[in-house]
């Protein structure tokens, strides 16, 4: 990391596809997503979708190299309009320590199982 990063975690570049669900304070699914992780640390995670996130809080699935699925909770730092017309949305995960690191594990190991490569942003 550099000096003036501001992450506890360095950030892995991947391109996985990812789904979300958004909740409201009941836990109720207000709203779904489709989109693609381009960024993973043990802390969090960079998704690009095509609709703007408005929820404060997330679910995240993805398949893994095993094809299983995969999910975790998360809350959002950020959603903001990228030049490419699509929204980036910052989520930093809400489990425990553990299970923040082992769903970054597995789907950085699926993203690398797959061959895919990152295309330029």
């Amino acid at each position: 990391m550099t000096a003036n990063e501001k992450r506890k975690h360095p950030r892995i570049r991947i391109y996985h596809p990812i789904s979300f669900v958004g909740l409201d304070e009941d836990g109720n699914i207000i709203e779904q997503h489709m989109g693609v992780a381009l960024d993973i640390s043990q802390g969090g995670i960079l998704v690009e979708s095509l609709q703007e996130v408005e929820s404060a809080v997330l679910v995240l699935s993805a398949v893994d190299s095993n094809n299983e699925f995969v999910e975790i909770k998360g809350k959002v730092a950020y959603s903001s309009k990228h030049q490419t017309g699509k929204f980036r949305t910052g989520i930093c995960f809400q489990s425990s320590p553990a299970e923040n690191i082992q769903f970054a594990k597995r789907i950085v190991r699926a993203y690398h199982y797959q061959g895919k490569k990152s295309p330029q942003n």
